[in-house]
């Protein structure tokens, strides 16, 4: 029994042997591990892993026990490593302060590290005086980087004597009346206390803004020279600076959008306004009597413009109204006699009554084409208006005495009530001396610019299809007319009497020439005849003493009475193939026509069609001779004419 317990504890004391040299093996393995320098893969942006070795002084990853994971120094020795973590950077955390750290957090098991970041700042804007700058500071560790934003105060004005040294800026006016708003903030309601000439109005007061100048606020102050509005002010009162006899400059902000009744009338000394584009409205009498005023310039956000409102501003010698301006009230310029030229723009539909009455120095207005009508009287005494742009229906709505007075004037364009250029429509316009008529016409009426004997040139728009009875009559000063492809036809006298025309195109167009349509046109020296007439009425050249030659084309198949009587300078003539008759007197004292030839197809020659030609000496017929004799011929057909045989095809014929 003793042997076996003996044994039972020899066996217990091998087996505690060797558990003592195991454990002494495993502990030397672990500190020969950790001397060697174990890694931790530590997870980059980007998805990428890299090695950080631990034991390093540039290690920047972090071992945990199972027992303790909070932070311990990559260089330890005696760190425990269950695991390896795997560290992934997701942002810098800032302070309020702006420092910053960066922060990894591991995938497995959500640990986190923080590191302190290297931070930097730069002014990447500059404060000014009432504008906030802006600081910027950047955070990097690493490859990773970010950055934030720190607002700097305004630096706020430094004053000295009214002006800020920094920005040269004007001191607000102090002592000025304010009174608080229904709504929001404050409107000036008075001049206060305030003895400043240069009132410069604050944007805010009391911590609100700005948002008004009241009800004849300033109303009076005689010895205000000039006036700053902020941008903060939506609204000028009427009356604000009414009768403010000393004021010279405005400066009026970008936020005011209406300026009101009589704000500055009788401001008698201010010489120019520039209305911003915030502006919709103008009101009434706005600017009335200001007679210093040389220059405005209207913003284009103004709609309209208010009766009166720029009345007697006599020193006003141009205006530009943008296209945003739909409507120009009664009076609004009347009386302003230095006013030389005006230009409507587009936007225009109404121009009320006496509009520009008594302009007197007005010598030129372009009117839009949206303008759909002008009240009584709007160009009433204004004598010396000598050019107009307008559409037709503005035009005829323009005073007897304007019309007068008119040596230029372009038709912009018809509309579907005034689609023609109208009988007697220019009637009165004794000293027009320029007329360009635009499209959307399709006839020029009968006698439209009888006798206007100034008129020199004439241009008529494409889509005119006819011009009509004397529509030119006795224009006698008439030079150059432009005729477009569209006309077909010439009427009666269109151009008759115009004896200083020159020469002319007839468009190919045309397939009518009327009765005597360029008579007496005594300074044409040519003409070419379009393919496109068949016919040439009677008399149409008769007395063109200057005309040498016409080329009368073959589509032309009668010649109408006396076509060319008394065109005492044509030499020569062919006449085409196609023609059938010779009118009478169609060639009538043609006293220096020296030779004519005659178609095969003429069939009749009229009574006197070429009496007294009395140098004629060669007629031709290219038919035989009893196609000549078969020609039936009106009586004295070839009275006083030299030549005494026709020569035909087969022969001579005596005459």
């Amino acid at each position: 029994m003793k042997k076996k317990i003996l044994s039972l504890l020899v066996l217990l004391a091998l087996v505690f042997a060797c558990a003592f040299v195991l454990s002494a093996c495993d502990n030397d393995k672990n500190a020969d591990n950790a001397s060697s320098g174990a890694s931790v893969s530590v997870q980059q942006s980007g998805g990428q892993s890299g090695s950080q070795i631990v034991g390093g002084e540039s290690a920047q990853s972090v071992v945990h026990s199972a027992e303790d994971n909070s932070a311990q120094s990559a260089g330890d020795a005696s760190a425990y490593i269950p695991h390896e973590h795997n560290y992934r950077f997701v942002g810098f955390v800032w302070a309020e302060d702006f420092s910053a750290q960066a922060k990894f957090v591991c995938d497995y098991d959500n640990e986190t590290e923080y590191y302190a970041a290297n931070v930097t700042s730069e002014v990447t804007t500059a404060p000014l005086c009432e504008t906030a700058g802006l600081r910027t500071y950047t955070a990097t560790y690493g490859e990773y980087s970010d950055t934030k934003t720190e607002t700097l105060s305004a630096l706020g004005h430094d004053y000295v004597n009214g002006i800020c040294s920094a920005c040269g800026g004007r001191e607000f006016t102090k002592g000025l009346e304010f009174t608080l708003n229904d709504v929001v903030g404050y409107s000036v309601t008075g001049i206060g206390t305030a003895t400043d000439k240069d009132i410069f109005i604050p944007k805010t007061y009391e911590g609100e803004p700005v948002t008004s100048i009241g009800y004849a606020a300033f109303s009076r102050c005689d010895s205000l020279t000039s006036v700053t509005i902020p941008d903060s002010v939506t609204s000028i009162g009427d009356y604000a600076f009414n009768s403010c006899s000393g004021l010279t400059s405005v400066t009026i902000g970008n936020g005011v959008t209406s300026i009101g009744r009589s704000a500055f009338k009788f401001c008698y000394s201010l010489t120019s306004i520039t209305i911003p584009d915030s502006v919709t409205s103008i009101g009434d009498s706005t600017f009335d009597n200001c007679i210093g005023l040389t220059s405005v310039t209207i913003g284009n956000g103004v709609t309209s413009i208010g009766s009166c409102a720029f009345w007697n501003c006599s020193s006003l010698t141009s205006i530009i109204l943008p296209d945003s301006v739909t409507s120009i009230g009664s009076d609004a310029f009347d009386g302003c006699s230095g006013l030389i030229s005006v230009t409507i723009g587009s936007g225009v539909t109404s121009i009320g009554e006496w509009a520009f009455s008594g302009c007197r120095s007005l010598t030129s207005v372009t009117i839009s084409d949206g303008v759909t009508g002008i009240s009584d009287n709007a160009f009433y005494d204004c004598d010396n208006l000598t050019s107009v742009t307008c559409p037709i229906k503005v035009f005829v709505d323009l005073s007897k005495k304007s019309k007068n007075n008119l040596r230029a004037l372009e038709v912009s364009k018809g509309d579907a009530y005034y689609s023609n250029i109208r009988q007697y429509m220019f009637e009165g316009c004794v000293n027009l001396q320029r007329v360009i008529i635009g499209e959307g016409f399709t006839r020029i009426d009968d006698r439209a610019f009888y006798e206007l004997e100034n008129l020199i040139i004439a241009s008529i728009g494409n889509g005119v299809t006819s011009i009509g009875y004397a529509a030119f009559c006795s224009c006698s000063s008439l030079r150059i007319i432009s005729i477009p492809d569209s006309v077909t036809s010439i009427g009666d006298y269109a151009f008759s009497g115009c004896n200083s025309l020159t020469n002319i195109t007839i468009p190919d167009s045309v397939t009518s020439i009327g009765d005597r349509a360029f008579s007496s046109c005594s300074s044409l020296t040519s003409i070419t005849i379009p393919d496109g007439v068949t016919s040439i009425g009677s008399g149409a050249f008769i007395s063109c003493s200057s005309l040498t030659s016409i080329t009368i084309p073959d589509s032309v198949t009668s010649i109408g009475e006396t076509a060319f009587g008394y065109c005492s300078s044509l030499t020569s003539v062919t006449i085409p193939d196609g023609v059938t008759s010779i009118g009478d007197y169609a060639f009538y004292e043609c006293s220096s026509l020296t030779s004519v030839t005659i178609p095969d197809s003429v069939k009749s020659i009229g009574f006197r069609a070429f009496k007294n030609c009395s140098s004629l000496t060669s007629v031709n017929f290219n038919g035989t001779k009893a196609e000549w004799q078969a020609i039936e011929k009106g009586s004295y057909w070839k009275d006083n004419v030299p030549a005494t045989v026709v020569v035909c095809k087969d022969g001579s014929v005596s005459l």
